[in-house]
C-alpha cells in the first residue's frame, strides 16, 4: 500500500544503543534554571512520548537508510534519536526458509518441520519467533501435514508488518535490526562516536601544525585557526573537516 507521503518518507535501520539514559526534565529545566525562550520546540518534542504516539524516545546505532525505495549504506554507523524499538526487520524470513528446507524432504513430519522452526528462531527477532509459535501451533492441529506447518509460518512471516521497499530483496543485515519510518522534514538528533587515543581524537584533530610551531616560536598569529565555523553544514575546525556527516581527515 502506499500514498502520497511516500516520496518523503525515511527508514532508518539499526539496533537500539542501550545504557544511554533520556531525562527529559534536564530540557525543560533550561540552563542555569532558566527554560529557552524559543516557541516551536522541535527537538523538544521529539523527547516527549506522549507527542510521538507514546514511544519512548532512545538512541539507536543506525547502519543505514531507505529513501525514495533506495537502500544506502552510511559509511561509518552513527547514533540517531528513535522511537520505540522499531519494527522487526527479519519478518521470520530464517524460519520460514527452515520449515520450507525441511518440508521438502520426503520423510519430514509436522513436528520434523515445527523443530525446524524452532531451531532457526532461536535467539532471533520476535518475527521469527511468531512465525516458530505459528509453525507449533499448527503442527499441533488434527491431520497437520509438513507443508501445513511450513504454509502456517510462511502466512505468519506474511502477516507480520514490513514497511521497506527496497531496491535489491534485503540487505545483508545480522539478526534483530529493527526499523524506524519517518518524514525527511522530522527533526531528530544525530551523534557521531569517535574513539581512540586522545592524541589521535582530539589534539591532531584540533590543532594545527603550523599553529603549533607558531606557538613554540612565540609567534602566534590571531586568527590563522578558524574552530567552530558552521555554515550550511560544512564545519570547519583546525584539521577536521565535516561535510554533510562525512568526516574528511588530513585536509
Amino acid at each position: 500500500m502506499s500514498n502520497l507521503m511516500m516520496p518523503s518518507r525515511v527508514l532508518l535501520y539499526g539496533r537500539v544503543v542501550q545504557g544511554i539514559r533520556i531525562d527529559v526534565r534536564v530540557f525543560d529545566a533550561g540552563i542555569g534554571g532558566v527554560p529557552g525562550l524559543g516557541s516551536n520546540r522541535f527537538l523538544r518534542e521529539q523527547f516527549d512520548p506522549s507527542h510521538i504516539g507514546k514511544q519512548e524516545p532512545c538512541f539507536a546505532m543506525i547502519y543505514g537508510f531507505e529513501f525514495e525505495a533506495h537502500y544506502h549504506d552510511l559509511m561509518a554507523p552513527t547514533i540517531m534519536l528513535v522511537h520505540g524499538e522499531g519494527l522487526d526487520y527479519s519478518r521470520g524470513r530464517r524460519v520460514v526458509a527452515a520449515t520450507a528446507a525441511a518440508a521438502a524432504s520426503h520423510e519430514a513430519t509436522a513436528q520434523d518441520v515445527a523443530g525446524a522452526a524452532a531451531s532457526a528462531a532461536d535467539g532471533a527477532g520476535a518475527a521469527e519467533i511468531a512465525a516458530a509459535a505459528a509453525a507449533a501451533a499448527a503442527a499441533g492441529e488434527e491431520g497437520a501435514t509438513a507443508a501445513s506447518v511450513a504454509a502456517a509460518a510462511a502466512a505468519a512471516s506474511a502477516a507480520d508488518p514490513y514497511i521497506g521497499r527496497v531496491d535489491k530483496p534485503f540487505p545483508d543485515f545480522a539478526d534483530n535490526v529493527r526499523i524506524w519510518p519517518y518524514d525527511k522534514a522530522d527533526f531528530s538528533m544525530r551523534l557521531d562516536p569517535c574513539s581512540g587515543p586522545i592524541e589521535s581524537i582530539l589534539l591532531e584533530a584540533e590543532i594545527d601544525e603550523a599553529e603549533i610551531a607558531d606557538e613554540m616560536a612565540g609567534r602566534k598569529v590571531s586568527g590563522r585557526k578558524v574552530g567552530g565555523y558552521l555554515g550550511r553544514g560544512r564545519k570547519v575546525s583546525g584539521r577536521k573537516v565535516g561535510i554533510s556527516g562525512r568526516k574528511v581527515r588530513g585536509e
